[in-house]
């Protein structure tokens, strides 16, 4: 899964069912563990940690 599928608009369980065919706390815990590695709390803030843009900026 990359952060493309995980854009703000898609939810976890699109995701889980759509795609990966895995269940949703399987996702939920891997997304944890990448938000730790990019520093970052949300999904959103993780989209615009991989395009460069830092968190929080408008």
């Amino acid at each position: 899964m990359s952060l493309t599928h995980a854009g703000p608009a898609v939810g976890t369980a699109r995701v889980c069912s759509a795609l990966l065919r895995v269940p949703a706390e399987t996702v939920k815990w891997h997304m944890k563990n990448v938000f730790e590695k990019l520093n970052v709390n949300s999904r959103f803030e993780g989209v615009q940690s991989a395009f460069g843009i830092q968190p929080g900026a408008d």
